[in-house]
């Protein structure tokens, strides 16, 4: 019966509370879904709730008008009018109803009545759905903390769906620990209240099961989605929504093991089931449209796949779910880029990735590794656009969104304040082409949805309760509605064909994001001389893509090598590197034929001189200087220098005409680091305390052992020292800047969050130079970001240029390189940093230099010596070239400002 009916019978709004509040209960506002006739009141259905929305807006004035607006009944009511629009996936109106019921029940209560917790769960569901994770984070847990305070049998029940549900956030932002977790925590939890054969736990069976399919458990996720599937089918029969959320999930097994027949019989079947269920254009629809999608990509047939990905897209635009959004958008884009129609699928690619990056946005606040974590599982929509913006030839366009995926690891290593620019608010820029289609697509979209709220409100008043008017009006939307988006599919049709067979180069028309990146860089080039050119590396799957900017072109060269190869290949030759008798030049010519080979016409025809490596992935770890053509290392070539996107080409100004050093060093054994014996003697040959010493090559400072600390290391840059030489430990962690840090004289740790905000300013650096062990290398879990975020960093805080080591380095060889570089850069006016650095490396591989005893001793951590296996034969060192294995001058490397 009608509630209000039953409110009017009665006579009393006291009755018609009691009502309501039970239909609040069963309908499971957040949570509360105790049996069969809850599931049947609360479902997702458009056909006929208990109350409509006039129902309940004259509800919410007769309580409002009886008890006052503050009052706890009112807050029922809200709570009630909100689970009503959020079915109906008006999901706006659903937060502001409950967070006025959340507030009446705070003021009321207090912050600790279960009540709170149950409003504070309500609106946890609603911001989750509006993509907002981080408040759903938040809100979820301290709803479960008020329950697990609380205890109680009835709060038991409540507590195992809220970690089901918490454990459904981590999970889409990709903590996978916890999210684990939490599974099993629900799934015992439900299993000890409800009992192991109740319809909630065929629930939680359903998301545990769908989150070990993920993590690529398909042992475990098929026993328990067998479960649920007994389970819901036995309490709900074979057509309950329930039971085609199960198949559902149970189809995504198949798909994830390639039993697509399988997948794709359980996908049609839950289709079914949800357009009876909710009609023809439900978010839900959407998702199944999407799943059948992909199923006959798998299959090879593409253009039902596009088909399917079309209807999901009108739907999903209509809803706007941006979860849901951009998987569309990516599929079609990755359909349409295999069917051909590559500018078709760079418009799309670009929305998907322009709807995460507003995903982004809203994950702001949340933890550093919940921000990481949700990007790890989307960076391939990235990767995809730029691969696809290079086969075009659209290189500024494929460079931008490159940039935006390293910004985004600067950020990340950083965890920047409100005072650094956001690049996740970063959109990827339409040329003006297909701005156009934009704008046009936007207004239909926009339309669409307008109606569709409309149409929702009232199709919300039940049949009977409408007035002529209102029905009226109810079928004219409806007409509209039905045109709007038969409108959409065809244009979507007309749009992607006219994408097909629209002028190409009109299209590649850079957008004014990234039309002047080109014609910039390569004044740029030009203005810094020394022929000096770009090269960025990007590595798919599949292929190493080099993309080579010089003064007077930009092109593209491809290499057959997957990422796992490459990654093996540059982790052998690193293991071999450090070990100063190894036979290493066959690696060094394997790797070099891979990472330089298919360029190298094309930097002799350009005159390159210089090279600014823009590197991805385990390439950042690779010393590519010391990789060999067969006739010379690339350092006896080319100077070097590391180019950090997320800097940029800033601060590139010719370094002034004489440096003094600020120099500081660490020679005793401290904590776990070992002694570095050579240390002072790298520092006084480098360093001139005053005229009458006669080893120093430049007039300086030296802060050793004891005397360096963070007050002489500011009392130094507050003196403008155009040079910083820092001779001691420095641990670079993947991760953030709080886990990397610089060891002090007296063993203490300087974390690179302390140097970016107590007062250290490196203005006026020209180079900071580290001579120590990894100072740019992350442990074995690291992806090679932390180097790049290291350099950008350093620039950050001021200094111009930084240089920094790969590997762990020999310290008396360090100390002879090092001496040498300050030399060379002072001796000749003019000489770049870069080619110092070169001509110093060079000097250690023929033996221009002037030694004593040689010494093996390692700066920094100790490794593990490679003991020489069957096979391996001697290097036969020259003794007249001790150091000129490149274990001894390889591992340096420069970044940022290179003059």
């Amino acid at each position: 019966m009608n509630i209000v009916r039953l409110v009017q019978k009665n006579k009393t709004i006291s009755a018609c509370l009691t009502v309501c509040i039970l239909a609040v209960v069963l309908c499971g506002c957040g949570f509360f879904r105790a049996d069969k006739a809850a599931r049947d009141l609360g479902r997702k259905t458009l056909k006929g709730p208990v109350l409509s929305e006039k129902d309940y807006q004259e509800l919410l004035a007769g309580t409002e008008s009886r008890y006052g607006s503050g009052h706890p009944e009112v807050a029922v009511v809200l709570n009630g009018f909100a689970r009503f629009h959020y079915e109906r996936g008006n999901y706006e109106q659903a937060r502001e109803l409950y967070d006025r019921a959340l507030s009446i029940d705070m003021q009321t209560m207090g912050p600790e009545h279960t009540v709170v917790a149950r409003d504070l769960a309500n609106l946890a569901g609603t911001v989750f759905a509006l993509g907002e994770y981080p408040e759903a984070k938040s809100l979820y847990e301290h709803a479960l903390a008020n329950y697990e305070k609380n205890g109680g049998v009835g709060h038991a029940v409540r507590k195992a769906t809220l970690l089901n549900n918490l454990a459904e956030v981590l999970h889409a932002l990709g903590d996978y620990d916890g999210a684990e977790t939490l599974y099993v925590r629900a799934l015992n939890s439900s299993e000890q209240v409800h009992g192991p054969n109740h319809p909630e736990t065929a629930t939680v069976l359903s998301n545990v099961a769908r989150f070990y399919k993920v993590v690529g458990n398909y042992a475990a996720a098929r026993r328990m989605y067998d479960r649920a599937l007994s389970i819901t089918g036995k309490a709900y029969g074979p057509d309950h929504p329930e039971t085609a959320t199960v198949l559902n999930n149970r189809a995504g097994l198949y798909y994830a093991v390639n039993e697509f027949l399988e997948a794709e019989k359980l996908y049609k079947r839950a289709l079914s089931i949800d357009e009876a269920e909710y009609g023809a254009n439900h978010w839900l629809v959407a998702v199944r449209l999407n799943n059948l999608g992909e199923v006959r990509f798998a299959q090879g047939d593409y253009g039902q796949a596009r088909v399917l990905y079309e209807r999901a897209l009108v739907i999903a635009q209509e809803t706007r779910l941006p979860e849901l959004l951009w998987r569309v958008q990516f599929n079609l884009a990755f359909v349409l880029n295999r069917q051909g129609n590559r500018q078709a699928a760079v418009f799309f690619g670009k929305a998907a990735v322009n709807t995460i990056q507003q995903l982004r946005f809203e994950i702001r606040s949340l933890e550093r590794h919940f921000q990481s974590s949700f990007m790890k599982t989307k960076m391939h929509v990235y990767r995809f656009l730029a691969d696809v913006l290079i086969d075009l030839g659209r290189f500024p366009e494929a460079q931008q969104v490159l940039r935006m995926q390293k910004e985004e690891e600067y950020f990340d290593f950083l965890r920047r304040t409100a005072a650094h620019s956001d690049v996740r608010s970063t959109m990827a820029g339409y040329s003006e082409a297909e701005h156009s289609w934009v704008q046009r697509y936007r207004t239909l979209y926009e339309k669409i949805a307008g109606l569709a709220g409309k149409s929702r409100l009232l199709e919300a008043i039940l049949p009977q309760d409408r007035t002529a008017q209102e029905v009226k009006r109810y079928r004219q939307l409806e007409k509209e509605l039905k045109v709007a988006r038969k409108t959409a599919r065809r244009y979507l049709d007309e749009h992607i064909e006219e994408f097909d067979s629209a002028d190409g180069k009109q299209l590649a028309q850079a957008s004014p994001e990234s039309r002047d990146t080109q014609p910039q860089w390569q004044r740029t080039l030009r203005d810094l001389g020394h022929g000096a050119v770009i090269i960025h590396y990007v590595l798919t799957d599949e292929k190493l893509r080099i993309l080579l900017t010089t003064a007077d072109r930009q092109l593209c060269r491809d290499v057959t090598v997957s990422a796992r190869d490459l990654k093996r290949k540059i982790v052998d030759y690193r293991t071999v590197l450090q070990d100063p008798r190894s036979t290493h030049l066959q690696k060094a010519a394997e790797l070099y034929r891979i990472v330089l080979g298919p360029i190298a016409g094309d930097l002799k025809q350009a005159g390159a001189e210089t090279l600014m490596l823009s590197l991805d992935g385990p390439l950042r770890y690779l010393p590519v200087a010391a990789l060999h053509d067969g006739e010379r290392y690339v350092v006896e070539r080319y100077q070097l220098a590391v180019y950090t996107a997320a800097a940029g080409m800033r601060d590139m100004a010719a370094p002034g005409t004489q440096w003094r050093v600020g120099g500081f060093g660490l020679s005793k054994a401290v904590r776990e680091f070992d002694p570095l014996p050579h240390v002072p003697q790298e520092l006084e040959g480098i360093i001139r305390r005053d005229r009458e010493d006669p080893d120093g090559v430049l007039p300086g400072v030296i802060y050793l052992d004891e005397l360096f600390s963070e007050g002489s290391l500011k009392e130094v840059l507050a003196a403008s020292f155009p040079a910083v030489h820092i001779a001691g430990h420095f641990k670079l962690n993947p991760g953030t800047h709080r886990q990397s840090y610089l060891v002090l004289g007296d063993g203490s740790r300087l974390p690179l969050s302390r140097l970016m905000g107590g007062g250290y300013d490196f203005g006026g650096v020209e180079l900071m130079a580290l001579s120590a062990c990894n100072t740019a290398v992350g442990g074995a879990e690291a992806n090679g970001s932390e180097i790049e975020c290291f350099g950008t960093l350093s620039q950050d805080l001021g200094a111009e240029g930084v240089m920094a080591t790969l590997l762990p380095v020999a310290d008396q060889s360090t100390g002879i390189l090092m001496q040498d570089f300050y030399r060379l850069h002072s001796e000749q006016p003019g000489r770049t940093k870069a080619e110092a650095l070169r001509l110093a490396q060079m000097n250690l591989i023929n033996g221009r230099f002037d030694y004593s005893e040689r010494q093996p001793a390692m700066r920094g951590m100790q490794i593990e010596r490679i003991e020489e296996q069957a096979g391996m034969e001697s290097t036969g060192t020259d003794p007249a070239k001790p150091y000129a294995h490149p274990f001894f001058w390889s591992p340096f490397i420069l970044m940022g400002n290179w003059l």
